[in-house]
């Protein structure tokens, strides 16, 4: 009876301890969840979103009654491409208890999409709640995009040109060679590229 006690009162203790560490971790979450510093929502590994913050709400332009009441999946706001990196994503979380960080889209309420940075955490081993963190990247995207094209469109004027072209670094190193280059040279872009000018590309005679 004595040693059904002491495992009585061991179990009660570490069951004690074990809720207020829950308690203590949903208290931080919770304080999380309200700051609005990012977009976080808390949902099963079924899908069901459980509740989101108002950051995640404007991100997404869907309305709490829509997200939370009616029980909506997150997987209902992801558009078709982007769910095969979802489950990869849920397998990672099951595997590990976490998910790194990954650029996805989510489908907003009037038919646009917006695109996130999303990672996330299980609340605690053998539990079936995780939590998500958001973040919009439209402005990064944005920018990203702009790079792009206006690196197409150079590119598209270096090759266009009719006098060989050779872009290089202080060190003279090159780092671009269009295709009147490839002509005059006799190098093609990706023989040319990360080569010394002075030392592999000019003829000794003409080396200064």
């Amino acid at each position: 009876i004595d040693n059904l006690k002491v495992q009585i009162a061991a179990r009660e203790k570490a069951e004690a301890e074990l809720q207020e560490r829950a308690t203590g971790l949903e208290a931080k979450i919770r304080r999380l969840i309200d700051a609005n510093l990012m977009g976080i929502f808390t949902w099963n590994l079924e899908g069901r979103i459980v509740e989101a913050n108002e950051t995640f709400l404007k991100m997404v332009q869907w309305g709490r009654e829509d997200v939370g009441s009616a029980g909506m999946r997150w997987t209902d706001l992801t558009p078709e491409e982007w769910r095969a990196r979802d489950e990869m994503a849920v397998a990672e979380l099951k595997a590990t208890g976490t998910v790194q960080p990954y650029r996805k889209e989510y489908s907003r309420k009037d038919g646009s999409r917006v695109p996130v940075a999303v990672g996330a955490a299980l609340f605690e081993e053998g539990v079936n709640e995780s939590v998500a963190f958001v973040v919009d990247i439209t402005k990064q995207t944005r920018v990203e995009e702009d790079f792009r094209r206006i690196e197409e469109q150079a590119r598209a004027i270096v090759d266009s040109a009719l006098d060989a072209v050779v872009v290089m670094d202080a060190e003279g190193i090159i780092k671009d060679w269009n295709k009147q280059a490839e002509e005059t040279f006799g190098w093609t872009r990706s023989e040319a590229l990360g080569r010394r000018m002075s030392e592999t590309i000019i003829p000794v005679q003409y080396r200064l």
